[in-house]
C-alpha cells in the first residue's frame, strides 16, 4: 500500500494504476464536495473527470511539502465547480439578454408592421 505521495510520483511516470488508486482513494470526497457546490450529479462527474484529468496531466502541482493530496485535490475541485457557477450564470445572462432583445425587436415589428414586401404572414 503506497501512500498518496508515491503514486503521484508514479502518475508522473505515466502509470495508470496509480492515478486508478488516486482515483478510487479521494474520488468520493471530491465527487460529493462537487455535487454539494452544484446540485447536479453529472454536472458533479464533469467536476471530477476535470480534476483527475488535471492531476494526471500535471501531477507536479502537487507539493507534498504544502500538505496531503486529499486537500489539493478538494481544493482543485472547488475551483473547477465555481468556475462552473459562473460559466452558466454568465450564459444563462447572456441568454436572458437575447430574449430580451428578441422580445424588443417583436414588439417593434408588431407596432410598426412589417416592412417586408413579400411576406404573406403579416397583417400589413
Amino acid at each position: 500500500s503506497l501512500g498518496d505521495d508515491r503514486l503521484v510520483d508514479l502518475v508522473a511516470t505515466g502509470d495508470e494504476q496509480a492515478i486508478a488508486e488516486l482515483y478510487r482513494r479521494h474520488a468520493p470526497a471530491c465527487f460529493g464536495l462537487a455535487r454539494r457546490l452544484l446540485y447536479d450529479e453529472a454536472a458533479a462527474e464533469e467536476v471530477l473527470h476535470d480534476v483527475m484529468v488535471a492531476l494526471w496531466e500535471r501531477p507536479g502541482r502537487f507539493d507534498p511539502d504544502r500538505g496531503a493530496l486529499r486537500p489539493f485535490l478538494l481544493r482543485l475541485t472547488h475551483g473547477k465547480a465555481v468556475d462552473r457557477l459562473r460559466s452558466e450564470s454568465r450564459r444563462s445572462q447572456r441568454e436572458r439578454n437575447v430574449a430580451e432583445e428578441f422580445s424588443q425587436i417583436s414588439d417593434d415589428i408588431d407596432q410598426e408592421g412589417c416592412l417586408v414586401a413579400s411576406c404573406t404572414g403579416c397583417s400589413t
